[in-house]
């Protein structure tokens, strides 16, 4: 998924296949990954958004849920590694 829920699906969804979302604010698409049991990852530049996002996915006992889950903050500074 990259932005506003432009979906790239290619086929058919394999045991451990992984949705990675490109600005995905406060994991606005974690939902659906779990709906299809698929693996969630997702960045995005507002920090805020991760907090609220990864404080979720803790209140919601999400991180327990035997998924891969796992939201970042990503900051243009990251680029000049």
């Amino acid at each position: 998924l990259v932005g506003n829920n432009i979906c790239l699906f290619t086929g058919k969804i394999k045991k451990n296949t992984a949705i990675f979302e490109i600005g995905c604010g406060k994991a606005r698409n974690l939902n659906l990954a779990l709906s299809l049991g698929l693996n969630y990852f997702g960045i995005d530049f507002v920090s805020q958004d991760i907090e609220t996002a990864n404080a979720e996915i803790v209140k919601k006992g999400l991180n327990k849920s035997g998924r891969l889950i796992e939201v970042k903050h990503l900051s243009v500074f990251d680029f000049n590694r």
